[in-house]
């Protein structure tokens, strides 16, 4: 089995890696709740710290994509090496671009052709998220009153991913195997700086969280990795502690205690990925509640992409079945999260199977057909049509 086929069963299997996942969804979910629901705004000044859900994410993302890219161009040179990267980033396009762009025409067709002819803003907010550039855009936003964006809030964290997957393959071809010099000094630069989630270009640049996900991919691979297995968390301590982690990783990121508090949290999810990293139970031992999060968070990107548009579907319908005249309330919030959620699980679900999965097989058909050693040793037939 080649180095990415190795590493990608590797990933599926390791359940731990999509509960993670799962937690840094809902962690989002409830970050982006006062934008979802439009009630009851003083809830938010308790989940406002989930913001970190989404450093999560870049860090389990770091980890992930590293462990099978790097293996992958370890030793190449010219172009074999050039070859990896591009399979690489067919991969990484069938990966993501499908599903990202359903779910902007999917907001285009909610919001429906009144709300969005001659809406610049909005034009501006989907030409940022369809071309990988809206954490650049969003930053705009906070600089300048004069944009208002708002629509696409979501992408912007997609952007700086694909950014990130964009320069790591140079920076894999100027450095060899130093990269993780070149990564870990990237991670040193940003861990101790003052910055806020949401304004100033350091905090919608930041890649530190993604940084140490690499770092853990490139240790991971040593040998001496398996000697820090925390084996101490076998058993009840493993869940308690991983509570315990992310209960400090939300406070520190709602109270912000130092001025470098976000490298804090990317510290926090550097240590979540590396207890999970050896798909032993520690962070969730097996049982129903593991195989629940294990599904949340196979579709946790579609969640992160959909929320929006169900929402406002939930929304619409809501304003249909109560009168006019409803006021904010009880009634009103739990009809609208009830609605909202069942929504949610029914599109993601169908995004899930007829886009997101369907695509991602389609990628990986297509870079197996760029093997020539795949082809040459019968595996493939290398007259077999395009997927």
């Amino acid at each position: 089995m080649n180095p990415i086929a190795a590493a990608a069963v590797h990933e599926q299997r390791n359940e731990e890696i999509e509960v993670l996942r799962a937690v840094a969804v809902i962690f989002v979910l409830f970050h982006h709740y006062q934008g979802l629901v439009l009630g009851y705004p003083q809830f938010y000044g308790y989940v406002e710290g989930m913001w970190s859900g989404v450093d999560l994410f870049f860090c389990i993302s770091g980890y992930v994509i590293a462990r099978s890219l790097l293996p992958a161009l370890q030793g190449k040179r010219g172009r074999p090496f050039w070859r990896e990267v591009a399979k690489f980033w067919i991969k990484r396009w069938y990966r993501i671009i499908p599903a990202a762009w359903l779910w902007i025409v999917a907001l285009m067709i909610v919001i429906g052709l009144k709300g969005i002819k001659g809406n610049s803003i909005f034009w501006y907010d989907t030409f940022a998220a369809m071309f990988q550039y809206a954490n650049l855009h969003f930053y705009r936003c906070t600089v300048d009153a004069r944009l208002h964006c708002g629509s696409f809030q979501p992408y912007w964290s997609l952007s700086l991913e694909e950014q990130f997957y964009l320069v790591i393959p140079f920076a894999a071809f100027l450095f060899r195997n130093r990269l993780w010099w070149f990564v870990a000094a990237l991670a040193l630069a940003q861990l101790g700086l003052a910055r806020h989630h949401w304004t100033g270009l350091s905090g919608f640049l930041r890649t530190d969280a993604i940084a140490l996900g690499v770092l853990l991919a490139v240790a991971s691979r040593r040998q001496g990795y398996r000697a820090l297995e925390p084996k101490l968390l076998a058993g009840w301590a493993g869940p308690v502690v991983s509570v315990l982690l992310l209960v400090g990783f939300g406070v520190i990121a709602h109270k912000r205690p130092f001025p470098p508090y976000m490298g804090a949290v990317a510290i926090l999810s550097a240590v979540l990925v590396w207890i999970a990293s050896y798909a032993k139970g520690y962070l969730m031992p097996a049982g129903w509640l593991r195989t629940v999060a294990v599904t949340i968070g196979a579709r946790s990107f579609s969640i992160y992409l959909a929320q929006i548009v169900c929402f406002l579907i939930a929304r619409k319908l809501v304003e249909r079945i109560l009168p006019a005249d409803t006021p904010d309330g009880p009634l009103k919030l739990g009809l609208t999260l009830t609605t909202g959620l069942v929504v949610l699980a029914l599109l993601v679900e169908a995004s899930y199977r007829l886009v997101e999965v369907p695509w991602r097989r389609r990628g990986r058909l297509l870079v197996e057909r760029m093997s020539p050693d795949l082809v040459n040793n019968g595996r493939l037939d290398a007259t077999s049509p395009q997927p």
